[in-house]
């Protein structure tokens, strides 16, 4: 957590499954903004997602990076994750 909170990118760029990517499409929802899925769609969809990650050096890295993953399919959700975090949301 301290390597995302020292970072100085302007973005972080996650690679996106064909599959995971015809599942937004299906659903008429973009990469982009996630909050057009409802809680079932967005649970599949995180499924989807661990079960395709494109980077392979994410793979297999245990609870953690699953936690971050999920966090930033929230975010894109427009959900903020409130439940067993640490930072403050502003």
């Amino acid at each position: 957590m301290l390597y995302l909170k020292d970072m100085k990118n302007e973005s972080i760029d996650i690679l996106l499954h064909p599959n995971c990517a015809a599942f937004l499409e299906e659903n008429d929802c973009t990469p982009e903004d996630l909050s057009a899925l409802d809680d079932e769609q967005l649970i599949a969809f995180k499924e989807l997602h661990m079960n395709n990650l494109m980077s392979k050096f994410h793979r297999g890295k245990g609870k953690m990076m699953e936690k971050i993953y999920e966090y930033l399919i929230d975010i894109l959700a427009k959900k903020v994750p409130t439940e067993n975090v640490t930072v403050k949301v502003e």
